[in-house]
């Protein structure tokens, strides 16, 4: 699933060098943080999400732009949204404003919407630009990127993200085996199948119709090896044999801007990590501009070894890679790991290795987040945070 920047704000963030040559005279922009600076040149569409991405929120993501079905027109069409009620923004190169917006046709946001579905648990749109497919979770009228799907390079990752999640090779360059927790339009399970021979997928996702979705529209194969679940992601987890399972679970299992309590937890992590065989890493995309991501950092700490943190191409979000392995894995088995592994890759992976962070970038003392229900309670604690988000269900619980 997809969360380029703040996720959508129905704005396009296709990163991928082999677009620059398309760009004419955009401008040299500065990075999310203060002193990032971006080394290549952004579209204009880009550098406005570069910049809206530079404000964060005391909670979460505050939406600022959505898109919204126009009735009768079969298009998506943009829609200006104030913030969210309650959520203070804080704006840190709000005197850069004039640099980062540039004007841009009103055809070119158009899209075909080829599916609209309310499921029990989201709002999903599949829709269609030119050879750019994307599946969004629209909340509260605003589209959230979910998935997209080039068709002139079908067998490429479109999204930034994505292809910084591929670090967990990294770590463990022989996964055989995966688990993915969130599925999307599954293009991080497409893209792995497609390039290692004999690659098993387990693919796990609470809404039908999001599988369904998928299969029909975004080129997810029919094959044996590449199983698709509907199922919470906690209870697939605990319902498979405590013993090792899987080389790598991938977690992307956003709904919008935040991930399902119930998912982000030690409990869960330990799950996770009893059902890994040797050397296994999880992999998550975590918002490192969230108030959040202190607290995820903490908790993977509280049960991995050892974490690996890889920020993304635009310096958004971070990828870590928590491994199982009680020996670290320094930078240069990273390089040689990256080098073998290079042909299976339609991009820069030692460039991907150099995006490692070695600093510390949070806060050590923030609490880590434990399940807010008790033992054996897991179904009912899973319904309540998949269904709703109201009241005390939204804020992340910590013991703090």
């Amino acid at each position: 699933m997809a969360k380029a920047g703040q996720r959508g704000r129905g704005q396009r963030t296709t990163l991928d060098a082999k677009f620059h040559d398309r760009l004419r005279s955009p401008p040299l922009l500065f990075g999310p943080s203060a002193g990032c600076a971006l080394l290549r040149p952004l579209s204009p569409n880009e550098a406005a999400l570069t910049y809206r991405s530079a404000c964060s929120t005391s909670q979460s993501m505050a939406p600022v732009h959505g898109r919204r079905p126009t009735r009768g027109s079969g298009s998506l069409s943009r829609v200006h949204r104030s913030p969210l009620p309650a959520v203070r923004r804080r704006c840190f190169c709000t005197g850069l404003a004039s640099a980062f917006f540039a004007p841009r046709s009103a055809n070119a946001l158009e899209e075909r919407v080829l599916e609209s579905v309310r499921s029990p648990y989201n709002h999903i749109v599949v829709a269609e630009r030119g050879t750019l497919r994307t599946m969004y979770f629209v909340v509260d009228g605003v589209h959230y990127i979910e998935s997209r799907w080039d068709r002139r390079y079908p067998r490429s990752l479109d999204l930034d993200y994505t292809r910084t999640m591929m670090a967990g090779y990294l770590v463990n360059p022989r996964a055989t085996k995966i688990l993915m927790i969130g599925f999307g339009g599954g293009q991080i399970s497409n893209y792995l199948f497609d390039r290692f021979d004999g690659l098993e997928v387990d693919a796990v996702d609470i809404d039908a119709e999001v599988v369904r979705l998928a299969r029909q529209y975004f080129g997810v194969p029919k094959d044996p090896r590449y199983r698709t679940h509907v199922a919470d992601g906690r209870l697939f987890v605990e319902r498979t044999p405590a013993e090792p399972q899987w080389d790598m679970v991938i977690l992307d299992a956003f709904r919008g801007v935040f991930v399902p309590f119930h998912l982000k937890t030690v409990e869960y992590y330990e799950a996770l990590k009893a059902r890994l065989r040797p050397g296994g890493v999880v992999v998550a995309n975590l918002h490192s501009l969230t108030e959040m991501y202190k607290h995820d950092r903490n908790t993977f700490a509280e049960v991995f070894p050892h974490g690996y943190c890889f920020r993304s191409e635009n310096g958004r979000q971070s990828t870590l890679v928590a491994s199982v392995d009680p020996q670290p894995v320094g930078a240069y088995a990273m390089r040689a790991a990256a080098r073998e592994l290079r042909p299976r890759f339609d991009f820069d992976l030692e460039g991907l290795a150099a995006r490692w962070m070695l600093e510390n970038d949070w806060d050590r003392t923030a609490s880590v987040l434990r399940d807010d229900f008790p033992p054996g309670k897991t179904p009912q604690g899973a319904e309540r945070h998949n269904l709703s988000c109201v009241e005390h269900d939204c804020p992340y619980r910590t013991d703090r």
